[in-house]
């Protein structure tokens, strides 16, 4: 990958303007797969969890009868999976750390 950067006097190499090249190394081989591996497992186990796992869980806290803890559960599952998603994406390099 190359990055051009213009210098910060403005005039580089005896009065004439120029640009900087600086040669940025590229991701390792294999990374890019291997990043997308990782993202294909985490749809997959959101969507396994998403469409088994959260609806029956719902559903056992639902047969209790308390609206309370219904909507305590849904808040935390909602909070849960957003902040699951962002650790992953964080690892793997999709977000910016804070």
């Amino acid at each position: 990958m190359l990055k051009h950067e213009w210098p910060r006097g403005g005039l580089a190499g005896g009065g004439r303007p120029g640009r900087v090249l600086v040669l940025c190394p590229g991701p390792p081989p294999g990374t890019i797969a291997k990043t997308l591996l990782q993202v294909a497992a985490f749809i997959a186990i959101m969507l396994v969890a998403g469409r088994r796992v959260l609806p029956w869980l719902l559903w056992q806290i639902s047969r209790t009868g308390s609206r309370e803890l219904f909507t305590l559960a849904v808040i935390v599952a909602a909070i849960g999976i957003a902040w699951c998603t962002v650790q992953r994406l964080l690892r793997l390099g999709f977000l910016p750390a804070w």
